[in-house]
């Protein structure tokens, strides 16, 4: 990832949630930064490293990375659902409905009607929005 697009995702992160804001606390002792709660949040996504790796690295507890992880999947959600993430939920939402009609297991079984949806479901896009999505359900 470039620097610059690093740095805008940084920016729209901390400018929606005051949670990425560096913040004070009662002894005056600076808090975590946006830095590193949007880099343990990226190492996690990008990388699959759990959450008490990112301590070693980034000086970020594991349930400080956690929450990172899920403010910051929510936030990039929010911010930019309507630029980049419509096509892909739409889709999503529509295998949804299939997966529960029945519709989906048929489809599997007759490759000739529905290529797109055996492409669909490995493609790698595909897996990371069930993941964030199983992610952001569980409490």
């Amino acid at each position: 990832m470039s620097k610059t697009l690093f740095r805008r995702i940084m920016d729209a992160v901390e400018a929606h949630d005051n949670y990425f804001v560096q913040k004070r606390d009662a002894c005056g002792v600076l808090g975590l930064s946006c830095f590193q709660k949007v880099t343990a949040a990226l190492r996690m996504l990008t990388y699959g490293v759990s959450a008490d790796s990112t301590d070693e690295y980034i000086r970020i507890g594991e349930s400080t990375a956690l929450e990172s992880l899920r403010k910051f999947v929510a936030t990039i959600v929010e911010i930019f659902e309507a630029e980049y993430l419509r096509h892909f939920i739409m889709i999503y939402s529509i295998l949804q409905v299939l997966d529960q009609s029945g519709i989906k297991q048929n489809a599997a079984n007759n490759n000739t009607e529905c290529n797109w949806l055996s492409y669909w479901n490995q493609s790698k896009f595909s897996w990371l929005i069930v993941k964030l999505h199983e992610f952001l359900n569980t409490d």
